[in-house]
């Protein structure tokens, strides 16, 4: 489980860091185009200058001359002008022009050899980025190859916008490769970075969780010897056994095997049938351990253990769930039941379950005010109750696996039900830690 949540845990860092280092990498070249940009703008203003002064910007032919020397790659000496070290490797302007502070076109330069040059061109003749004008850099895509888009003022010597440069760079394919390899590269560190890491914490994570199971197993073990001596307290104050305890619990365990309920419910069943009858530490001695039947006054006293019992386990977290064996075993499908006179489809599954187990180990065993019925007499008597006391499902669904059961069990005094139980404990309870935390 460890090992499993860690690996998810590893993917899902690995992938957000991964996007993380792809988006930063798609940013870093338009950075550079910016900052060798603004170099280059810098530069062409200082060779424009004069004219950048001059109404209407003087002379456009030397305009031109000096926006193609700043444009392209190359060394100039014929102008004095060396741009070598400003050489955009990352790739280069295809299309740039020079606007008056009215958009009107002054000086243009455009690669003839570029594959997109035409709809570059027309884009901006349609109007292109000029419909809005927005000064700074901005990523677009032109027949699906990637473009960056320059559109910054140039200032006089009064610092005024004297005119405006426009430029779309082309993203070399070299680039593209870089920048993809790059990805990789980054996109590798990262993952590794978090495996390693969380091959690391593994060990350490291991010895705490084995730690904490540990001590997990032993209070789980201290909850489930407290059950035990609980129910086994109640159980021996009712009669002078408390196997009645064990065995009602394991046909219980039986019946929802059979009908096919989770390991979960069958964890609450286990811990309401064990304590069904706490609620019996608060009944009179004299009503409690009366030899003969009960008048209808005792009765009524009788039948407030289940309450007392409900009282009792409401204040565990951990019994609280098994509040509808203890609250709900003795109600019947037909209504007449106590304590909530619950119907049909509104008693729990749990208690229509036990209520079945707890007659039937109530008629075959031997009590002070009675003497034990056999097997099929007691089948009978359950069949009598089938559709008005019990649920006639759940009902068909014992009367299947009774006799076995009732060979192995049925009013026996031995440790069979408890060696039983205990296993069954272990199958339900001491798997694992998530079994426990559920």
């Amino acid at each position: 489980m460890l090992l499993t949540r860690l690996v998810l845990v590893t993917t899902v860092i690995s992938i957000v860091i991964a996007a993380l280092v792809v988006i930063n990498m798609r940013s870093q070249i338009i950075r550079v185009v910016e900052d060798r940009t603004l170099i280059r703008v810098g530069t062409l203003r200082m060779l424009v200058l004069k004219q950048l002064d001059s109404p209407g910007l003087g002379d456009h032919a030397a305009i031109k001359a000096m926006l193609k020397a700043v444009a392209y790659k190359g060394i100039y000496r014929g102008i004095g002008l060396d741009t070598s070290h400003h050489d955009l490797r990352a790739g280069h302007y295809v299309f740039i022009r020079i606007l008056d502070p009215s958009f009107s076109e002054v000086a243009r330069i455009e690669d003839p050899d570029h594959e997109n040059i035409a709809a570059l061109v027309q884009h901006t003749k349609s109007g292109g980025f000029l419909l809005t004008p927005k000064q700074g850099f901005t990523r677009t895509h032109v027949l699906d190859k990637k473009y960056i888009h320059a559109f910054l003022p140039l200032l006089n010597s009064q610092g005024g916008v004297a005119a405006y440069v426009e430029g779309y760079f082309a993203i070399s394919r070299e680039e593209e490769q870089y920048e993809l390899f790059a990805h990789l590269r980054a996109l590798g560190l990262a993952v590794g970075i978090v495996i390693v890491t969380s091959l690391l914490l593994y060990p350490v994570i291991l010895r705490l969780m084995r730690r904490l199971e540990r001590l997990s197993q032993s209070l789980l073990e201290s909850n489930l010897e407290t059950l035990g001596m609980l129910g086994s307290a109640i159980a021996k104050r009712d009669s002078d056994t408390d196997i009645h305890n064990f065995r009602v619990t394991i046909y219980s365990v039986r019946m929802a095997e059979s009908i096919g309920l989770d390991n979960k419910t069958i964890r609450v069943l286990i811990r309401g049938a064990f304590l069904h009858d706490v609620g019996k530490i608060g009944v009179r001695d004299n009503i409690l351990l009366k030899p003969g039947r009960l008048d209808a006054q005792e009765f009524a006293e009788m039948k407030k253990h289940v309450d007392y019992g409900i009282d009792i386990v409401t204040r565990s977290s951990w019994l609280r769930p098994s509040l509808s064996v203890v609250g709900g075993h003795h109600e019947k499908l037909d209504g007449n039941g106590y304590p909530s006179g619950l119907k049909g489809a509104d008693i729990p599954i749990l208690a229509k379950i036990f209520a079945i187990a707890d007659v039937f180990d109530a008629l075959t065993s031997q009590r002070p005010y009675k003497e034990p019925i056999g097997f099929d007499e007691s089948i009978d008597i359950l069949m009598q109750g089938r559709g008005t006391h019990f649920d006639p499902e759940i009902l068909d669904v014992f009367v299947k696996i009774a006799r076995p059961l009732f060979d192995l069990y049925g009013n026996k005094d031995d440790d069979r039900p408890r060696k039983d139980l205990a296993e069954i404990q272990d199958r339900y309870y001491k798997v694992d830690i998530a079994t426990f935390l559920n």
